[in-house]
């Protein structure tokens, strides 16, 4: 991880970051196989902090470069999401049977490629991606109405399959006129990633651009940008900050032991469950969830010593004092000071 980027992590840690990179949103980019092979560490060092790459396109397309994609940008610390690029079946009646079958078909293939990486790496990835980009165009369905209503039922038949299959509800890409004439608003509780072509990150999406809903979550606001010697590549970004991405990582929960919270199961944890041990209520060192600090703590600590969270949590270590913990541990030998148990 660049230091740059380890620096402003440490300093928002600690509540010493304002300004502009502590409010800023997160650069981003989305790729497929017209990239070819990306250097995923030449993207880390010119500023990328997430990625989105497509996985498959219709029912019988894999894309060539996503694992190469996946492995490639979680390996130098960048959290990756996959997407799928829909094909709504064209030929069908928009109410009819085969509609649903046709996204269902196109979700388990998504799955199939898509659930190896979450199962293995939980904590790197991000959520996955419907791509919305494409109508029916059959003569069944050619009005905006029918083709909104058939779209709408497409989308909410594939989500399903993904919901049932990951437990997780797809993040819905689209542009402006898709997400304000082609999809109903009950779609509106889906995380948004915007398609609105800028060239400039100062320029955002504003309400007129959004239709169906009211704020949006990533945006893609280039199709032509030259990052990590990449050049064509989308250009996207995400309205918030290192913190606010962790709520799109699969998996990316706390570490058992790590008390403090800061990504590292470390002496600092130790310390947290010393200087509470025997206490009873809601405290951070109380990993059992028993409502007391106790030896069972200690023994979730101990079994996690060590451990640090994936690369994705982006989490900055605290200086881990060997000395620190010796002592710590020869104290286990004295009786413990209790403290009143409440919540902190």
């Amino acid at each position: 991880m660049r230091y740059e980027k380890v620096l402003t992590l440490a300093l928002a840690s600690m509540g010493l970051l304002v300004g502009a990179r502590a409010e800023a949103g997160l650069l981003g980019v989305d790729v497929s196989k017209w990239q070819g092979y990306v250097n995923w560490n030449a993207m880390e060092s010119s500023g990328v902090d997430f990625a989105f790459a497509r996985a498959t396109r219709g029912n019988d397309y894999d894309d060539e470069y996503f694992v190469r994609n996946m492995n490639g940008a979680r390996a130098a610390g960048i959290p990756i999401g996959p997407y799928h690029y829909s094909q709504p079946a064209t030929s069908m009646n928009a109410y009819s049977d085969p509609v649903k079958q046709d996204a269902i078909n196109e979700a388990n293939d998504f799955v199939d490629a898509i659930q190896p990486f979450y199962e293995q790496y939980p904590g790197s990835y991000l959520r996955p991606v419907l791509d919305v980009e494409e109508l029916p165009t059959s003569a069944e369905v050619d009005t905006v109405s029918e083709q909104k209503t058939y779209l709408s039922a497409w989308v909410k038949d594939f989500n399903s399959v993904v919901q049932e299959r990951l437990g997780l509800d797809v993040i819905i890409y689209c542009n402006s006129n898709y997400a304000r004439n082609y999809l109903t608003s009950d779609l509106s509780s889906f995380d948004l990633w915007i398609a609105r072509w800028t060239y400039t990150t100062s320029s955002r999406p504003t309400a007129a651009n959004l239709g169906i809903w009211d704020s949006w979550d990533f945006w893609q606001f280039s199709d032509s940008e030259t990052i990590g010697g990449e050049s064509p590549v989308d250009g996207d970004y995400f309205d918030g900050t290192v913190d606010d991405l962790q709520a799109f990582i699969v998996g990316a929960g706390p570490l058992e032991g790590d008390y403090n919270n800061d990504g590292f199961v470390d002496a600092a944890d130790y310390t947290m469950w010393r200087d509470s041990y025997l206490a009873f209520g809601d405290w951070p060192a109380d990993g059992n969830g028993n409502s007391v600090v106790e030896q069972g703590d200690y023994d979730l600590w101990s079994a996690n010593y060590g451990e640090a969270a994936p690369p994705s949590a982006t989490a900055v270590p605290e200086p881990v004092c060997v000395l620190l913990l010796a002592v710590g541990l020869a104290s286990l030998a004295s009786p413990h000071r209790q403290v009143s148990g409440h919540h902190r």
